[in-house]
This record gives C-alpha cells, structure tokens and sequence, in this order.
C-alpha cells in the first residue's frame, strides 16, 4: 500500500511539472522564409534570397528590423519562446543580430536581443526609441544594460533563442548546432512588456532562417518543422 501511494505521488508530481513548464502545451509558429508575406520591414532593406531572410542594405543610423504583420496575431504578452538560425555575412559596417520585441509606437520602448559577433563581442539587452529606433545617446557601455562578453565572430550560424519566465527574459545562445546556454536574464521592472516580434540589427547584413515562436493563442499551423529545416547547419557553412 506505501509502495502504490508513494507511486501517485511520484506521478502526481511529474505530471504537475509537465502542465506548469512553459511551451510544453503552447502553441507553435514556425516561419521558414518561404516567402515574406507574414512579414513587414520597418527600417533596412530586406529580401528573401534562397529560403533566408536578408538584409541587403543596413540602416547604420538606426536599429534595422522587420517584425511579423499584425494580421498574425502574435504579441509578446502571449509568448513563451522565440528563436531563429542567424548568420552574419561580415560586410556591414557592423556586425550583430537580434530577436526584436516589444514593437509598439505607442510603447516607449522596443528590445533587441542577441549575440553582437563583431568588434564588440558580446551577448546583449538593447532597449531602443519605438518611434525613432535609435538607441538612446548611443551609448553602447551603458551599465544598466545586461550583456555577457564572450569571443564571437561573423561569417558562423548562431543559435539564439529567447525565453520568458513571467517578468523576466532569458537569452540562450549557441554557434551552430552546440548546445544552448543561457547567456544573460533580465527582469522587466513594469512586467513584461506587449507588442510586436521580428528580427533586426544595426549596421549588419544578417541573413535570417527557422524563426520559431511558441507561446499561448497561436492558431496558424506552423509551415515547417524546425529540427529538418536545421540540417544545413551541419555542414557550417554560410551558404
């Protein structure tokens, strides 16, 4: 009788673990660049080249981003997860990428987050102007901003990959295929912040692949599955 009431406690336990861990019953949205009609380029010049999102020509005044139509209905209250494959080219003037949150003119801050690969190898937390998408006084060292310094590089993929834990984001980063890591967390004073999701940068061409996002209310089928689509990786090459 012990052994059978110690067993549904077991059981009882593992299940109430599985219905309160964030994603597990989440809804899923994967964008494999097929095409870019979910998509809206607010700064930069994008364009879908070979299954990848690029940016073409950078904007190196402000952050340059696209984020996903609001016709998808995706707003990052609702989500739990959002990452991407990314790749810097090397011939900007610099040299980063970003999950992009939080894009709301009406908000007075959005968010950039993600691996600058460059001179100023690090990963980082970015709040930047919603209405100018300038960050502000271009202070770059700004202590209040988390980051993780770390020895990085272009012309690689990298994983990243953004978690929400209630009021706090969790950056998750990795170089190709390795195993992610949790690079850097913040917790948002005011809550978590609402608006649109994309992805950006600042003087970078970056070529975008696999943007995934999980979270609650996602009613559209996702157009792809995200361990296939990664097979390219593999081969660590930039093509």
């Amino acid at each position: 009788m012990n052994m059978t009431i110690r067993l549904i406690c077991v059981l009882a336990s593992f299940y109430l673990i599985i219905l309160c861990a964030p994603g597990v019953f989440g809804d899923e949205r994967v964008y494999d660049f097929s095409n870019d009609d979910a998509w809206e380029p607010i700064t930069a010049d994008w364009e879908i080249i070979d299954g990848e999102y690029v940016v073409t020509d950078p904007d190196t005044s402000r952050i340059g981003m696209a984020v996903l139509k609001e016709s998808e209905g995706i707003d990052t209250e609702d989500v739990e997860s959002i990452e991407f494959m990314g790749y810097d080219l090397g011939t900007g003037p610099w040299q980063n990428m970003f999950i992009v949150f939080a894009f709301d003119e009406r908000n007075p801050v959005t968010y950039g987050i993600g691996p600058f690969v460059g001179d100023a190898d690090a990963w980082r937390l970015l709040p930047f102007d919603s209405k100018t998408r300038i960050y502000p006084a271009g202070d770059w060292n700004n202590p209040l901003v988390p980051r993780k310094n770390e020895a990085l590089g272009p012309r690689k993929w990298y994983h990243v990959k953004l978690v929400f834990d209630a009021d706090t984001v969790i950056l998750y980063g990795a170089e190709g295929e390795d195993d992610l890591e949790e690079k850097l967390r913040y917790e948002f004073p005011d809550g978590k912040p609402s608006g649109r999701i994309g992805v950006g940068g600042v003087g970078s061409n970056v070529k975008y692949d696999n943007f995934r996002v999980v979270g609650q209310n996602l009613a559209v089928e996702p157009e792809d599955k995200l361990p296939t689509a990664w097979g390219k990786v593999k081969a660590g090459s930039g093509s």
